[in-house]
């Protein structure tokens, strides 16, 4: 039985924020539009298997990869948080 996937306001912000860059970066709108259909599919895999899908940090989140962005998130006993996005080369958290 998959758990709730619950994404933070922040979590949401960076998707928007990554979709955008790379419309912008390619100059398609299909590629931004391609990006945000993985991050939500392993977003929606996390949600089947928390425990799995991703590696465990050191403040005990975990983090999972989807075409070179981390997807950081928190498992919980009913749901799993999503908490930031974000894309791999940069440091998290966020200084």
């Amino acid at each position: 039985m998959p758990k709730t996937v619950i994404l933070s306001l922040e979590a949401l912000g960076d998707i928007r924020s990554c979709v955008r860059q790379v419309m912008v970066f390619t100059g398609f709108e299909n590629s931004g539009i391609k990006l945000q259909y993985d991050l939500f599919a392993k977003i929606e895999a996390i949600g089947f298997m928390p425990s799995a899908m991703g590696r465990i940090r050191e403040d005990g989140t975990r983090e999972a990869f989807a075409r070179g962005y981390r997807i950081v998130y928190k498992e919980n006993t009913d749901h799993v948080l999503i908490v930031a996005v974000i894309h791999s080369s940069r440091i998290y958290p966020r200084p």
